[in-house]
């Protein structure tokens, strides 16, 4: 390839002293192109199967990206990343197929991520993620992980993160979405007030879809779910008030987008 491109190019320098460069020049361009991209999608193409085998543990290594911090914040910081410590053994989907092996998993609920376990005791730093693509979701104890754009409660911003698939309902879909924030240490501004340290806090939210939408927030409601709901104000009226529904848990949220997915 190299000889080829040598040979051209003394050929092109040539024929610049006489006229002749400019059609040659593009020609040679031309070829050298087609050669590269003609290597290039080989490569590609010899590639996949390796990737999107999910009868190989290679695909794991495609699906991690290499970090190096601690698995726990400074000791001044109260709280935690995680709102389960443990790594837990997991199921991989990679474009609808699952990747064989044991993996075991830990969702950072601050940085949005999946760490992953390599296997020894005690492990303190966090080496691995998952790769972050709408093409990989995960399953942790029965909770299925999907990365999917939605829009943020604070100023309605789009976003992209891990949500927790509720209900994949065909008209109405429900998440999940559990955040660790961070906020700042707090000075008391006088003696009736409490200092508060630097510390990690909970934010829990759920999110709905109308089809195929982007996830919005859900208000926590009646009249939230009314807006949902649109012309099936009664319906929604009588479903809660038959089944004793008060709207007081997640698992309520459920039941009701269960029941509007069925009718």
């Amino acid at each position: 390839m190299c000889m080829f491109a040598l040979r051209k190019e003394k050929s092109v320098m040539k024929n610049i002293r006489s006229g002749k460069a400019s059609l040659l020049l593009v020609l040679w361009c031309m070829g050298l192109a087609t050669t590269l991209y003609a290597q290039g999608f080989v490569g590609a193409a010899t590639a996949a199967p390796r990737i999107s085998d999910s009868r190989t543990m290679d695909a794991f290594r495609e699906l991690r990206n290499r970090v190096n911090r601690e698995a726990k914040p400074p000791e001044n910081i109260r709280g935690s990343y995680y709102f389960q410590q443990e790594f837990k053994k997991a199921r991989v989907v990679y474009f609808g197929e699952e990747l064989k092996g044991e993996v075991y998993l830990r969702y950072n609920a601050y940085t949005d991520e999946m760490e992953f376990w390599k296997g020894e005791p005690g492990q303190k730093k966090v080496e691995e993620i998952l790769l972050k693509s709408a093409k990989v979701d995960c399953e942790i104890e029965g909770e299925y992980y999907k990365l999917l754009p939605y829009r943020s409660k604070v100023n309605n911003f789009p976003l992209i993160g891990y949500l927790i698939v509720l209900n994949d309902g065909a008209k109405y879909k429900l998440y999940l979405q559990r955040k660790k924030v961070f906020m700042d240490e707090t000075k008391a501004r006088t003696s009736l007030e409490q200092s508060l340290p630097a510390r990690f806090v909970d934010d829990i939210t759920l999110y709905y879809s109308i089809g195929d939408e982007t996830p919005l927030p859900l208000r926590k409601s009646k009249r939230g779910l009314a807006k949902i709901f649109k012309g099936q104000e009664k319906e929604l009226k009588e479903f809660l008030k038959r089944e004793n529904i008060r709207l007081k848990t997640n698992e309520d949220y459920v039941k009701v987008f269960a029941y509007f997915n069925k009718i």
